[in-house]
């Protein structure tokens, strides 16, 4: 009988080890996935700003900053479009295929939208900041800040960094 029991306590202790185990296989692999959906959306966010500079540098930038002039409107879902406080003006979004030139629409990053803001920082000195807010899978945000000036040979980055 004693040991019946003492077989039993062991078994139930060796089950909730095993149990264990299995949440803790299962809580890596979330922080693993959670991890790389987070870098990807952080090379998504600077690829945004990248290909808006290029946009930018034809541009009529005062028409930018009053928000007349837009980049690409593609396909963000709307929780994407929040408004942003300062001035923020929307200037293009979508999904990252829609808005990088060359970005893989059928691979490992079609799932990542993206939205790029301007805002007017010095209107005599033709100096804007863009915000660029990437979002990927399980409720991932990046969000990288430049601000650029017109210079003689083209568009100058003043600063880049990552935003809140």
């Amino acid at each position: 009988m004693a040991a019946s029991a003492i077989a039993a306590m062991a078994m139930m202790s060796l089950g909730a080890l095993g149990g264990a185990l299995v949440l803790l296989t299962g809580t890596e692999a979330t922080i693993a996935a959670t991890y790389r959906d987070s870098v990807q959306a952080q090379h998504a966010a600077e690829a945004l700003l990248e290909a808006t500079l290029l946009e930018l540098a034809e541009a009529d930038w005062t028409a930018v900053a009053a928000g007349v002039e837009r980049g690409t409107a593609g396909s963000a879902p709307p929780f994407v479009l929040e408004a942003e406080d300062g001035g923020w003006q929307l200037y293009a979004n979508g999904s990252l295929p829609e808005l990088v030139p060359g970005a893989d629409a059928g691979g490992a990053i079609s799932h990542i939208y993206g939205v790029v803001w301007v805002q007017e920082e010095q209107p005599a000195a033709e100096m804007l900041r863009l915000r660029a807010a990437a979002y990927g899978l399980r409720r991932v945000r990046r969000t990288v800040e430049v601000a650029i000036a017109r210079g003689d040979e083209g568009i100058r980055v003043l600063w880049w960094g990552e935003a809140n």
